[in-house]
C-alpha cells in the first residue's frame, strides 16, 4: 500500500492512497487539551483550551479550523416543570473534518449542563435535558418567569471555539419557581424555608403572610414562627415563659397565673367578695377570713355562729353581709372586727346575697325564697316571684335592674325594685349558679353541665358558648366587658376576651373545686374546697 508523506511546517500530512483521506499529525507538543469529554458535566466552567500557538513564536502548524455553528435550535420555545427540551446544533460544512474535542451546553454563569452527542446526520449534534436537570446545574428561581440563555460551545482539539446562544422561556403556569420547584407564594422549600417572590427564604408563611424566623404572633407572645417546627403554623413557645405581669405561657396562650395562697384552714370556702385591698371569704362552720392585702395573706375573724356560710357581699367596708344555713344572715359594720346575727325571717338555706346599696339588700335560697331589706338589714320582707326553684345568685346594675338565677334554668329579672319579677326563657334545665354583668345590657350566667350564657340585650335573650372540657361552673365575674372569668370543678378556671365567644383555660395550679371568684383591676381572688385560695 503506497503512502505519500508531506512535511509542512513541522507537521506531517499523511495520505493513504486507498482511502483518499488526509490526517494531520502534529509532531510537536502543543497547548491544546488532548482529552475528550464524555457524559454529563455540571457545576464547573468550560475553560478555553488554547489557540495552538507555542510560546508566542512562529505557529506550529497551519491556522486552526474554527467550528462554525450554522444553526442552534430547540424543540420548544418554552419549558415548565416535568418537561424536557432538545437542543440541536448544526455545524457549518466548512468546519470539515476538524475533530471536535468538546461540545457543551453552558449556563449564563459558565456551568455545564451537559455534552452534545453527534447524531447520524452529518454535522448535527443534540442534547436532551429535563427541567430538573437544568435546575440541578443552575437553579431555576423566578417570581413570574425567566428568559434563560443557553449557549452552545464547540471546541476543536486545536483549541478553536465556536459559540451560539438561544433563549428559552422558563415558566410555572402562573406559579413561581424556587430552586426548580413550581410553588405558590409561601410554598414550602426544603430546610425550613418558604418560597417568597421566587426566593427560598428562612421563615414561615402563615395566613397569607410571610413571617420572619423568631417573630411572635401579633397579640400573642406565646406563639412564634419557628421554621424548624412548622413553616405554615404558629409554634407554641415553652410553657412557663413570662408573657406579661403575672402571666405565663401555657400551650400557646398567655394565661393569668393564679398562685395558691395559704388560708390557714382546710374547711371548704364558698364565697368571696371585697372592696379595694380588703377581701372577705366565707365557708363551712361559720368561717370568715379577711385579707387586707388584696388576697395575698389571710386571718380568721370571729363569727357569731357555726352555720355554713355560702355567700358574702357588701356595699362598703363597714357594711358587709354573709348568708348560709338555716336562714343565717350575719353582718359587720366595722370591717369584720365584729359580726352579729340578723333576723332573716326564714329558716331556708340561703345561697345568695346582693344589694344595690346599704338600704337595699336581697337574700335568696332554697325553695325559691327571696327576701329584701330596705332598712340596712334590720328586717327582711318576702318577695313573691311565682316559683319554687332554689335561688343561687343575684346581680344588678341598680335597684330597679336586678337579676336572680337558680335551679332548672331559672332566670328572673325585676325592673321595679323587686315589686315583680319577669321570667326569661333560657332554654336551660341545668342549675344556674352565678350571674354577673359588665353593664345593664351585658349579662353573663354560669351553671352546671358546662353552661355559660351571655346576653347583650339586657337579659331579653341569651346565647351559649361551651368552654373546653365538661365541668360544673360555680361562679362568673369579670374585670371588664372584655375580660370575663368563670371557675368550677377540678380547678376549672377559664377566661374570655371576646364577649364569651371563646374561653381559654387559665393556670389554676389546683384540682380542688373552685366555688367563687371576685377581683379588681389589680387583684383577683378565687376560693374553693379544703381552704383553697388562689391569687392573681
Amino acid at each position: 500500500m503506497a503512502t505519500l508523506r508531506l512535511w509542512l511546517l513541522g507537521g506531517v500530512v499523511v495520505c493513504n492512497a486507498q482511502c483518499g483521506l488526509f490526517e494531520f499529525s502534529d509532531s510537536h507538543p502543543s497547548n491544546a487539551d488532548s482529552g475528550v469529554d464524555s457524559g454529563m458535566t455540571s457545576g464547573r466552567s468550560d475553560a478555553d483550551i488554547g489557540d495552538g500557538a507555542s510560546g508566542g513564536g512562529i505557529p506550529d502548524g497551519p491556522p486552526a479550523i474554527v467550528p462554525v455553528i450554522a444553526n442552534f435550535t430547540t424543540s420548544a420555545s418554552e419549558l415548565t416543570a416535568s418537561e424536557s427540551i432538545r437542543f440541536s446544533v448544526t455545524l457549518d460544512p466548512s468546519t470539515g473534518a476538524a475533530p471536535i474535542q468538546k461540545a457543551r451546553l453552558l449556563a449564563p454563569d459558565g456551568s455545564v449542563y451537559g455534552n452534545f452527542v453527534a447524531s447520524v446526520t452529518a454535522n448535527t449534534w443534540t442534547l436532551d435535558l429535563l427541567w430538573f436537570e437544568i435546575s440541578l446545574v443552575s437553579s431555576i428561581n423566578f417570581e413570574l418567569e425567566e428568559q434563560r440563555t443557553f449557549t452552545a460551545r464547540f471546541t476543536t482539539s486545536e483549541g478553536a471555539t465556536g459559540t451560539q446562544s438561544v433563549v428559552v422561556r422558563l415558566h410555572c403556569n402562573g406559579l413561581q419557581a424556587c430552586r426548580g420547584q413550581c410553588l405558590n407564594q409561601g410554598g414550602q422549600c426544603q430546610g425550613g424555608k418558604v418560597c417568597i417572590a421566587g426566593v427560598c427564604t428562612h421563615g414561615c408563611y402563615i395566613s397569607g403572610a410571610f413571617v420572619e424566623d423568631g417573630v411572635a404572633k401579633p397579640g400573642n407572645a406565646c406563639q412564634w414562627c419557628s421554621p424548624a417546627m412548622s413553616v405554615t403554623q404558629w409554634t407554641n413557645v415553652a410553657n412557663g415563659v413570662v408573657c406579661g405581669t403575672g402571666r405565663n405561657c401555657s400551650v400557646g396562650s398567655c394565661l393569668d397565673t393564679f398562685v395558691p395562697v395559704a388560708s390557714g384552714t382546710m374547711l371548704d370556702l364558698h364565697g368571696v367578695w371585697g372592696i379595694g385591698s380588703d377581701v372577705f371569704a366565707v365557708g363551712n362552720n361559720g368561717l370568715v377570713l379577711h385579707s387586707a392585702s388584696g388576697g395575698k395573706a389571710w386571718t380568721a375573724q370571729s363569727s357569731p355562729n357555726g352555720s355554713y356560710l355560702y355567700a358574702v357581699w357588701g356595699s362598703s367596708l363597714n357594711d358587709i353581709y354573709a348568708v348560709g344555713d338555716g336562714g343565717t344572715v350575719i353582718h359587720t359594720a366595722d370591717g369584720g372586727n365584729t359580726w352579729s346575727a340578723l333576723a332573716s325571717g326564714t329558716n331556708a338555706l340561703l345561697f345568695a346575697v346582693w344589694g344595690s346599696g346599704p338600704s337595699d339588700v336581697y337574700i335568696g335560697g332554697a325553695s325559691g325564697v327571696v327576701r329584701r331589706s330596705t332598712n340596712g338589714g334590720s328586717s327582711f320582707s318576702a318577695i313573691t316571684n311565682g316559683q319554687t326553684w332554689a335561688v343561687r345568685g343575684f346581680w344588678g346594675s341598680a335597684a330597679n335592674d336586678v337579676y336572680l338565677v337558680g335551679d332548672s334554668g331559672l332566670v328572673l329579672h325585676t325592673a321595679n325594685s323587686g315589686s315583680s319579677f319577669t321570667a326569661v326563657n333560657t332554654g336551660q334545665l341545668n342549675s344556674l349558679l352565678s350571674v354577673w354583668g359588665a353593664s345593664s345590657s351585658d349579662i353573663y350566667v354560669a351553671g352546671t353541665a358546662n353552661v355559660i350564657l351571655h346576653s347583650t340585650n339586657s337579659g331579653a335573650s341569651y346565647t351559649g358558648a361551651l368552654p373546653p372540657g365538661s365541668v360544673q361552673l360555680h361562679s362568673v365575674w369579670g374585670s371588664s366587658a372584655d375580660r370575663v372569668y368563670v371557675v368550677g370543678q377540678s380547678g376549672g378556671l377559664l377566661r374570655s376576651d371576646d364577649g364569651g365567644q371563646t374561653w381559654v383555660p387559665q393556670t389554676s395550679s389546683t384540682m380542688k373545686n373552685l366555688q367563687s371568684i371576685w377581683g379588681t383591676n389589680r387583684d383577683i381572688v378565687v376560693v374553693g374546697d379544703q381552704g383553697t385560695i388562689l391569687h392573681h
